[in-house]
């Protein structure tokens, strides 16, 4: 009986359940300014990890990078970036040896240093970024 009920409300309430909600788009800027860490970077390796609040876990992927170019943040020459594994849940399907523009944001997760960034960031594979670029470039000079 609750699988019948699981699956008539997942027929009827799909994306209610489960939808990524951004809530409309930023701006260049605005994406800019609200991120802590912005760069260039190619994809060296995705690897999944749980989360758990509360009583539930999560499922993310862990996304190493190698950067080539900072925008915005320290200077790093690799960072590992989380996002959830399911564009549903708002995550970003990042692919090995791709290069992305990645906005991200660091979250608290104890001593340890996390960033974070999703569907609903301005992140994007580099080969459509070339606009964005030239338009960051500006508003940090």
């Amino acid at each position: 009986m609750k699988i019948l009920l699981t699956v008539i409300l997942l027929s009827i309430f799909p994306n209610h359940l489960f939808a990524c909600d951004c809530n409309g788009t930023v701006t260049v800027k605005e994406e800019l300014d609200k991120s802590n860490l912005v760069f260039v970077g190619n994809v060296i390796s995705i690897s999944p990890i749980y989360a758990k609040r509360g009583d539930k876990y999560y499922t993310n992927v862990l996304v190493k990078f190698k950067i080539s170019s900072i925008i915005k943040g320290e200077s790093l020459k690799t960072v590992e970036i989380a996002t959830a594994a399911s564009s549903s849940m708002c995550g970003f399907n990042f692919k090995e040896d791709k290069e992305f523009l990645v906005y991200s944001n660091q979250i608290d997760q104890g001593s340890k240093k996390v960033f974070w960034t999703t569907n609903c960031d301005r992140t994007k594979e580099i080969s459509k970024a070339t606009f964005e670029i030239k338009e960051l470039n500006a508003l940090i000079k």
